[in-house]
C-alpha cells in the first residue's frame, strides 16, 4: 500500500477510495457519501462551531479517510459483498437489521452503538473508534444536519492534560522483548520508531535519502516536513539515532534498493511486495499489534506506535541526558508545551534517584530492570539484550581490536590514550595512532611484557617512580605472545605511515641538531 505521505500517491489513493464508493456502495448511501466528499473538497461543510460558518477544505488525506470510513460503515449496514480495507474483506454483520440501511437515518445513539460494536469486533484502538464517529459527524454536517451531528458522542483521546498511566506505558525492555526473534526489517523499523519519537505516518514516508549516518555509532533521520500532504506534525524534522543505528545498518545491508535515495526506507518483505513501495502506516500499526500478541509477558492492548511515543517520553524524562528542549525536539512538542506534565507522576521516582546520583549516591533498590554490560570495543554501557552498541555500532558478539583490549586491561582510566578515546572510537590498528600516542602505547606494551618480572620482585605496591615506568603485566599467555609477535611489525607500519616521526623524535631528544 502507498504510504499516504507522497503527494502523488496520496492523490492516487484518494481517487481510488472515491471510485470504490461509486463501485461498491448501493444507493442511497452512494450519493450521500459522494456529496459529503464533494463538499469536503470545496470546504463548504457546515461547522458546529458558533464562530465559524463552514469548515476549511479537506486535504487529500482527509478526503481519503472519510471516503474509506463511510464506505466501510455503509457496507456494514447494507451487507455489501465487497467492502475492502487494507486487504481485509468485511461483509455485513449478522443482525444489521437492527439499523437502517442509510447512514443518514441513524440516530446519534445508533451511531455510537454501531461503531462501538465494530470497534470491539475488529479490536480497534480508541483513536480509530473516535475517527469513525467524527467521520459520521462530518457526514451529517455535509447534509446540513448540524443538530444531529453535534449529538454524536465520540471517545476523547489525546488530551494534553491526561496523565500517562505508569502501569501500562511500554518501556525499552518491552521494546527489546518485542523485536527479539523478529525480522531485521522489523527490528530496525520499530527501534527507529521508538528512538525517533516520530508518528507512524512520518515513519512510513521515510526514504533512503532521509537517513544520514554521521559517524560509526549514530546518525540523523530527516523526517519530511509538514509540507508533505497528509503528514501531520514533523515540525522538528531532524531526529537523532543512536541505539537503533546498528539495527538500521543491518536492515540496509539487505535492502534491495539501498543505493536508490528515492526508495522507501522501509518496504514490505513478503515475496509479492515491491521494494519500491512504501509501507502503509496501517500496516506498520497492524504488524506491531501482531508482534505484541505473540510476545509473552507483553500486554498487546497497551502496545501501539502511539504508546511508543509515551514510552520514549517517559524514558527521556527519567534520564538526566535530556533537557525539556531535547524532548520537545524529538517528540515534536511545541516550546512551553503542557505535555511534560503528563509524565510527572511516571518519572517522579526516577527524578528522585537522579538527584541522589548528582549528590554522589547510587540507589540500588528497584534499579533499572534492564541488565547492562560494557561494550568490548568502546566501553559504553549497553543493554544486555542489545544486538549493537549505541555508540560504536559494534555487534555485541564481536571482539574489539585486539591491541585495544589488551591495552585497556593493563592501564588505568586516567591513562592519556584511554582519555583520548573515551568519547571517540580507537583505530582498528595501533599503527594508525599519531606518533606521541603510539610511542606511549608501545612503552606500555613493552613494560607490560616485563612488568610481571618486576612486580614479582617488589613486595606490595610499586613505588610511584616504578608506576611511571611499569604498567600491569600482560597476564594472558596468548596476549603476551600476540604482543611479542606483532609489536615490531606494528612499529614498522607506523614508521611507514608517519615517515617524519623518527626525525621529530630525534629532535626532541637532542640527537639531531636543526
Amino acid at each position: 500500500m502507498p504510504s499516504g505521505s507522497d503527494p502523488g500517491r496520496v492523490e492516487e489513493y484518494t481517487d481510488r477510495q472515491v471510485e470504490r464508493v461509486r463501485r461498491t456502495v448501493r444507493e442511497p448511501n452512494r450519493s450521500d457519501i459522494l456529496k459529503t466528499v464533494r463538499k469536503g473538497r470545496r470546504g463548504n461543510i457546515a461547522s458546529p462551531k458558533p464562530n465559524q460558518r463552514t469548515k476549511p477544505s479537506w486535504s487529500k488525506a482527509t478526503i481519503r479517510n472519510n471516503a474509506r470510513d463511510l464506505r466501510i460503515l455503509a457496507g456494514q449496514l447494507q451487507g455489501l459483498d465487497e467492502v475492502e480495507y487494507e486487504g481485509t474483506t468485511w461483509t455485513g454483520r449478522e443482525g444489521r437489521d437492527d439499523y437502517p440501511d442509510r447512514l443518514l437515518d441513524l440516530t446519534p445513539e445508533q451511531v455510537t452503538e454501531l461503531i462501538t460494536e465494530m470497534s470491539i469486533e475488529r479490536d480497534w484502538a480508541r483513536s480509530n473508534e473516535r475517527d469513525y464517529c467524527l467521520t459520521v459527524r462530518n457526514h451529517f454536517l455535509a447534509h446540513d444536519r448540524v443538530e444531529t451531528a453535534t449529538e454524536i458522542d465520540y471517545p476523547q483521546v489525546g488530551l494534553e492534560n491526561a496523565a500517562v498511566d505508569i502501569e501500562t506505558v511500554p518501556s525499552r525492555e518491552d521494546l527489546l522483548a518485542l523485536i527479539d526473534g523478529e525480522s531485521i526489517r522489523d527490528k530496525a523499523m520499530y527501534t527507529v520508531l521508538w528512538e525517533s519519537g516520530c508518528r507512524v505516518t512520518a515513519l512510513a514516508s521515510l526514504k533512503i535519502k532521509h537517513w544520514k549516518p554521521k559517524g560509526e555509532g549514530y546518525g540523523v533521520v530527516q523526517v519530511p516536513g509538514a509540507y508533505v500532504t497528509g503528514l501531520k506534525g514533523a515540525e522538528h524534522s531532524a531526529k537523532p539515532i543512536t541505539f537503533a543505528r546498528g539495527y538500521l545498518d543491518n536492515w540496509l545491508s539487505e535492502h534491495e534498493l539501498s543505493d536508490d535515495p528515492e526508495a522507501p526506507l522501509f518496504h514490505g518483505i513478503r515475496p509479492q511486495d515491491d521494494p519500491s513501495e512504501h509501507l502503509h502506516p496501517h500496516s506498520v500499526h497492524q504488524q506491531l499489534k501482531r508482534i505484541a500478541r505473540r510476545t509473552e509477558e507483553i500486554d498487546a492492548q497497551h502496545i501501539s506506535p502511539h504508546t511508543f511515543k509515551h514510552g520514549r517520553a517517559s524514558e527521556m524524562r527519567a534520564s538526566d541526558k535530556y533537557s525539556k528542549e531535547d524532548i520537545e525536539q524529538i517528540l515534536d512538542w511545541e516550546e512551553g508545551t503542557p505535555m511534560h506534565g503528563r509524565y510527572e507522576h511516571v518519572t517522579e521516582i526516577d527524578e528522585a534517584e537522579r538527584i541522589l546520583r548528582k549528590h554522589g549516591f547510587a540507589p540500588t533498590d528497584d534499579g533499572d530492570s534492564v541488565e547492562h554490560r560494557e561494550c568490548p570495543r568502546c566501553g559504553t554501557i549497553v543493554d544486555m539484550d542489545a544486538e549493537y552498541c549505541p555508540k560504536c555500532s559494534l555487534r555485541q558478539r564481536n571482539e574489539p581490536p585486539r591491541w585495544w583490549r589488551i591495552y585497556r586491561g593493563i592501564t588505568d582510566e586516567d591513562d592519556p590514550v584511554r582519555e583520548k578515546y573515551r568519547e571517540e572510537l580507537p583505530p582498528a590498528d595501533a599503527a594508525e595512532l599519531v606518533p606521541d600516542l603510539f610511542d606511549h602505547v608501545k612503552r606500555v606494551f613493552l613494560s607490560g611484557m616485563i612488568g610481571g618480572a618486576v612486580r614479582s620482585k617488589v613486595d606490595g605496591e610499586l613505588a610511584e617512580e616504578q608506576k611511571e615506568t611499569y604498567h600491569r603485566s600482560i597476564e594472558d599467555p596468548d596476549d603476551r605472545q600476540w604482543v611479542y609477535d606483532n609489536i615490531s611489525g606494528i612499529d614498522q607500519q607506523h614508521v611507514e605511515e608517519h615517515p617524519h616521526a623518527t626525525n621529530i623524535r630525534r629532535i626532541e631528544s637532542g640527537e639531531l641538531n636543526v
